[in-house]
């Protein structure tokens, strides 16, 4: 899930926040989701951010690279 908000985007993905990182969009903030016990990532807004956020859905090589992380308990 993704909110943006005042020049902030929100993510709720562990793995889009990671995505982003080695994209190299820097990392704002790490946050508490008031709703759950699960952090936020907060990124600045921009197109170049909303691009990459599109193309994470279809980064294929991404993707199997993530599959092979660790699971975080």
């Amino acid at each position: 899930m993704v909110y943006i908000s005042n020049g902030t985007t929100v993510i709720h993905s562990r793995k889009l926040s990671l995505y982003l990182q080695l994209k190299g969009f820097m990392l704002v903030a790490i946050g508490d989701d008031l709703k759950s016990d699960r952090n936020v990532y907060l990124f600045c807004s921009s197109e170049r951010l909303q691009k990459a956020m599109a193309d994470y859905k279809t980064d294929h090589e991404f993707h199997e690279y993530a599959s092979r992380m660790p699971v975080r308990g």
